[in-house]
């Protein structure tokens, strides 16, 4: 039985407190005190009292279970069960992981990858066999090229047969680069034998890595004068034959615990009461009263060893049978514990999502709600799926120390070692289908199963379904001539009362400078930029916005409505809504196997904000289809880079009429690139943010838009024998056709006889093709800098004269 520190609060208090919670959750009321009297004066946490876990299932896939210790009547008890860490599901999850070895192991206990690893290791030992009967080697020379390859069994066969696999652009096994400390480190330790790595002073490591880098430019093998073991390195100094040796010893070690015995052929180094670190013959005699020794700081000794001879020559060894290692040994055992460690990450974020459970949080007072993902300790964790649970299990914050656990109680009479279940999949959005939960419950299985349900085709094909309405023509035209582009917008003044939403800071800066006057309520304003319209807008104001546009911003709207009207198209993402179109997805997640690596945003921008995550997990899918209204898309894996990072243009569409429809599309997008360059070769980390674009909030200037267009011709244009122009027109008639087959949902905010005043912002994404590919529309639209920002208020809020000034070209739509 756990206890905690004191955390005192009465009755009264805690009740009044925490009912609320007890009441959404369906804590019986008789339990209230009972879970009172366990957390106050002192916490304790006694549910391996009344449970104990087991170990089930075949041996490929055996799993914890939880059992009932004893009889458990329905509602007799509640139970406080540990939460072992809190994330938030994706990079925070990774980076806590990676920094906290401990907790990695005891998540890897509790998941049951331990065995998973055994089992890969006998995966390992078969490719050793592999090599030695195919290759005719000893079981040494396979492991050695096993080595040689990475433990990648074709790279190994080839090094056995003679031949050296193709170096990789950018693999991260570059032996020219650096270990920095900590990677030596554990290079090092590696390549030592396991009974001598706990006697390793950090200080002798820390000298072995001045060597390391000393070294490091010179050849990486073995050389005369000079080697590095395990627990000491030596270098002949001078010519005159001395030879200088650093041994690793305790940091505690004094003078008197010394233990040395030198001859001339025979060297004894130890510690009084440890076995002796150095035992053996000198590879040539020495002058033992030539020799002396000291400590050279904390943890290392330095003997310092007169040769007989002079002119005999280099040593090739210090003592007979010594073990030495290169700094390539070092670095290849760095870069296999690199690998081991972001497999064992990998395998813990992965399995996670089968534990994870959530909760939302409020980070900031009157902020979004925050999900964090949660997992149970050992006990919780053991819990086994039911539809028709014996037990019930909610998360609880307890507000007197800020702790959040989780409540077990029994819902139903267990019997003793019955095991316990709860439902991990409760009802999630009303009306939900049968056969969206039971794809929900895919994610409730120990081992995703190898193929979905045969009854989720049907969902399959009405998602797909549609009308295969036309498309209508499209056409382009310059809105103002080149010689007109070259008016100076700063002699434009539109000279409107404007409210600016405070969350646009930058757009409310302009408008000040067209000799706009700036007002803190949106009721006395002739000219309104918003996010959003709370209220009604006044016949003579002009809005930013349109009615019915949820068709535009919502992304399960939008998507689903182009899908219903002309089908699947190249330049539209297949696009599925996690709570309306879940099993239609796994079928399509299942049918492209392992070219499926999907983005999944929110459904709804404006009102559930959340950062987009990349994915093959179809798992994790399912699991963050509880957070909120998301959807999934294919995600491009073949864009088109720019200065070797990925990037999204959002070009800036207004809309001054319905009928006819006519839209404005300013030329110069606002350009988000990836914060990394995109690394050949590697593969998809979802854990790391690096394929999300970004922006950095700064203006751009022609200068970079020019360097956009020159990088696309030099390394996409000339080869697909395109102009920039050519593309320009595929991305601004794919935005008119979209606009247009959702025109007919759409109508003004207001009865107003003048023109529109409609601003959006459309993401699209260049694929390696130069295709393009619509990826999302925008309430409020990113400008690339000042200059297109007056350019397209100056035409959205102004007359004709005014609107001269814009580098915007026209669509307009033929029959």
């Amino acid at each position: 039985m756990a206890a905690e520190s004191t955390c005192e609060i009465t009755w009264e208090n805690f009740a009044e407190i925490h009912g609320s919670q007890f009441r959404h959750i369906g804590l019986p009321q008789h339990l209230w005190k009972e879970l009172h009297a366990k957390l106050s004066p002192v916490i304790r946490k006694d549910a391996n009292n009344a449970f104990e876990r087991q170990k089930t299932g075949e041996t490929s896939q055996r799993r914890w279970s939880l059992h009932a210790k004893k009889d458990l009547a329905k509602d007799s008890d509640v139970y406080i069960v540990e939460h072992v860490w809190t994330s938030d599901g994706a990079e925070g999850a990774k980076r806590k992981l990676a920094k906290s070895p401990d907790l990695l192991l005891r998540l890897q206990n509790m998941m049951n990858l331990r065995e998973d690893e055994n089992r890969d290791k006998d995966v390992f030992v078969d490719s050793q066999k592999v090599i030695e009967q195919v290759a005719g080697v000893t079981k040494e020379k396979a492991k050695e090229f096993l080595d040689l390859g990475h433990n990648d069994l074709i790279s190994a066969l080839m090094y056995a047969e003679g031949a050296s696999p193709p170096k990789q652009v950018g693999n991260d096994d570059d032996e020219d680069k650096i270990l920095d400390y900590e990677d030596f480190k554990e290079g090092f330790i590696s390549s030592t034998d396991e009974q001598y790595r706990e006697s390793i002073s950090e200080e002798f490591l820390q000298k072995m890595y001045k060597k390391y880098l000393k070294d490091h430019e010179e050849e990486k093998t073995v050389q005369y004068g000079q080697a590095t073991t395990s627990q000491y390195s030596w270098e002949e100094t001078s010519e005159e034959g001395w030879v200088t040796v650093l041994i690793s010893v305790p940091t505690s070690a004094k003078k008197a615990s010394i233990i040395n015995k030198l001859t001339a052929k025979h060297w004894t180094l130890g510690v009084k009461g440890s076995p002796p670190i150095i035992d053996g013959d000198f590879y040539a005699p020495v002058l033992p009263d030539e020799c002396i020794w000291t400590f050279d700081g904390p943890g290392v000794l330095q003997m310092t060893l007169q040769k007989r001879g002079s002119d005999e020559g280099m040593w090739p060894v210090c003592i007979k049978g010594e073990k030495q290692f290169t700094s390539n040994q070092i670095f290849q055992q760095a870069k296999f514990k690199e690998r081991e460690k972001a497999y064992n990450l990998g395998t813990a974020l992965s399995a996670m999502w089968y534990y994870n459970q959530t909760y939302q949080k409020v980070t900031v007072v009157g902020g979004p709600q925050a999900h964090c993902w949660y997992m149970m300790d050992e006990t919780g964790s053991a819990l086994s799926h039911s539809s028709t649970p014996n037990v019930k299990c909610a998360p609880f914050a307890y507000a007197v120390n800020g702790m959040t656990c989780s409540l077990i109680w029994p819902a139903q009479d267990i019997k003793k070692g019955d095991v316990c279940t709860r439902d991990f999949c409760p009802l999630l959005v009303h009306m939900e289908t049968q056969k969206h939960k039971e794809a929900r419950l895919l994610a409730c299985s120990p081992q995703m199963p190898l193929d979905f349900p045969r009854s989720f085709l049907e969902d399959y094909a009405e998602a797909c379904a549609n009308l295969k309405q036309s498309l209508p023509q499209v056409h382009l035209a310059p809105l103002a001539s080149d010689i007109v582009r070259e008016v100076e917008s700063s002699e434009v003044k539109l000279s409107l009362k404007f409210y600016v939403s405070e969350n646009c800071p930058s757009v409310e800066a302009v408008v000040k400078t067209l000799g706009c006057t700036s007002l803190d309520a949106p009721d006395d304003a002739e000219a309104l930029w918003v996010e959003s319209v709370v209220g009604d807008v006044l016949p003579q104001q002009k809005v930013n916005r349109l009615s019915g546009e949820q068709f535009l911003l919502r992304r399960d709207i939008l998507f689903g409505m182009m899908q219903k009207k002309i089908g699947q198209v190249s330049w539209i993402p297949r696009t599925f809504s996690l709570r309306s179109q879940l099993p239609a997805l796994c079928v399509d997640h299942y049918t492209n196997s392992l070219k499926s690596v999907w983005i999944v945003r929110s459904a709804n921008p404006q009102d559930f904000k959340c950062k987009p995550v990349f994915t093959r997990d179809l798992r994790r899918m399912i699991r963050l289809g509880e957070t909120g209204p998301l959807v999934a898309s294919h995600y491009c894996v073949t864009a088109a880079v720019f200065h070797r990072r990925p990037f999204c243009l959002q070009y800036t569409v207004m809309v001054p009429s319905l009928k006819p429809l006519v839209l404005h599309i300013h030329n110069t997008p606002r350009i988000r690139q990836t914060a990394e360059m995109l690394k050949p070769l590697k593969e998809l980390d979802e854990y790391e943010p690096t394929l999300l674009s970004v922006d950095d909030g700064k203006p751009q200037d022609h200068a970079l838009f020019e360097d956009f267009q020159a990088q696309l011709k030099k390394f996409y244009l000339l080869r697909l024998n395109k102009s920039w122009d050519h593309v320009e027109k595929k991305i601004f008639q794919h935005i008119g056709e979209l606009f247009h087959l959702l025109s007919s949902s759409l109508s003004p905010l207001s009865q107003s006889s003048s023109p529109l005043s409609a601003v959006y912002g459309v993401d699209v994404l260049l694929q390696e093709n130069l295709e393009p590919l619509i990826i999302g529309v925008n309430a409020l639209p990113s400008f690339a800098n000042d200059q297109v920002a007056k350019e397209v208020i100056c035409l959205t809020y102004g007359d004709d004269k005014e609107a001269s000034a814009a580098n915007v070209t026209q669509v307009t739509f033929g029959s």
